[in-house]
């Protein structure tokens, strides 16, 4: 039976912010859960769709995605489609224009359910991918200096997301090209118990002395990574979060190489481990996958030595399973706006097609 009238709700920043979104523990269950169900093959996640123009600096990434439930679970197949678009202009603080809207579809019918904001879970959930591979990862007591490169709304929620590893002897050193890193230390210092302090120019020492580094610039030349030929301590760790920021020279001073989603790392073609595989510099059986580690409970470490990079780019069924719980949540406290679609034409036999569009 086709319906002849359709609503979906829209969820807008205030909605998504009424409805639990930046505790940043139930963040990190939802993105470890995410991991398992795509570790258990309960995940269809097909390539990334990537628009744009050769002329043009901004972009469009359409991520489709389909989650079965397991068969403890009582819902069914999640449908959605996160869809990011990345602005040609800046802010004042040089920061590229940044939206990203999730589409949530039904079960049965795949009408559009919901149409979610998704900026802020965007931010949540990769600042809770960061914590829950940190786990896995991280010395707590080894830590004494961090160093952030990006001072945007994605680093400010990671400081947040990383402050259980965090204490008073720690220092965290914030680079931006910009001015963005001066109101980064004045907004967060009081958000954190860790000595917070501006960085105008990466150095040897600054980044030869991180125990954590964690990169999130969109720079898409690897030539211009702000580490360059660095040589990084015993047991450090560099979380890539963003296109290229750190170069070739400096991912193979690291021992080992971790990604979350190889196939798409290839797809986009950026970052340093991509970079230093198509050089044939590393081989693909030295690049390993963070899933099995995160399912299985294991340490992503065989010594407190070793050096390690880990490249992120996201997988959108984290964002997929956030949306929907965020949805469920706010239809559970009335919010959101509901939108009328127009009848459907096909289900109706009084339709006037000699003055339709179709003409």
């Amino acid at each position: 039976m086709i319906n002849q009238k359709h609503t979906f709700t829209v969820l807008n920043q205030q909605d998504v912010l009424s409805c639990n979104v930046t505790d940043i523990d139930f963040a990190e269950q939802i993105v470890k859960k995410s991991f398992i169900k795509n570790f258990n093959g309960n995940v269809n996640l097909p390539s990334k769709t990537i628009l744009k123009n050769q002329d043009a600096q901004g972009y469009i990434n359409i991520m489709p995605c389909a989650i079965l439930a397991d068969k403890d679970e009582h819902h069914r197949t999640m449908y959605g489609v996160k869809m990011i678009g990345v602005g040609e202009k800046k802010t004042e603080n040089n920061l590229r224009f940044f939206s990203c809207v999730i589409a949530l579809f039904d079960h049965e019918t795949k009408e559009l359910s919901a149409l979610v904001n998704g900026d802020i879970i965007s931010a949540y959930r990769t600042a809770a991918v960061t914590r829950l591979l940190s786990r896995y990862i991280l010395k707590p007591d080894k830590i004494k200096n961090i160093l952030f490169i990006g001072a945007g709304l994605h680093m400010k929620i990671h400081l947040l997301a990383l402050n259980i590893f965090l204490d008073k002897n720690v220092s965290v050193g914030v680079y931006s090209r910009g001015q963005s890193k001066y109101t980064f230390v004045e907004e967060m210092q009081q958000r954190t118990c860790s000595s917070l302090w501006a960085i105008d120019k990466l150095n040897h020492d600054i980044i030869s002395s991180a125990d954590v580094i964690i990169g999130c610039i969109p720079n898409n030349d690897i030539n211009e990574a702000p580490v360059k030929k660095a040589r990084l301590k015993k047991g450090a760790v560099f979380f890539n979060l963003g296109f290229n920021d750190c170069d070739i020279d400096t991912l193979l001073n690291m021992d080992k190489y971790y990604v979350d989603n190889w196939k798409m790392i290839k797809k986009r073609e950026k970052g340093p481990i991509y970079a230093a595989y198509v050089k044939g510099l590393i081989k693909a059986e030295q690049i390993e996958h963070v899933t099995p580690f995160i399912a299985k409970n294991q340490s992503m470490r065989t010594s407190e030595n070793e050096k390690i990079l880990v490249s992120v780019v996201g997988m959108g069924s984290h964002d997929i399973l956030f949306a929907n719980e965020i949805y469920k949540s706010a239809i559970s406290k009335n919010l959101g706006h509901k939108v009328e679609l127009s009848h459907s034409f096909l289900a109706n036999s009084s339709f006037n097609y000699e003055n339709s569009i179709l003409d």
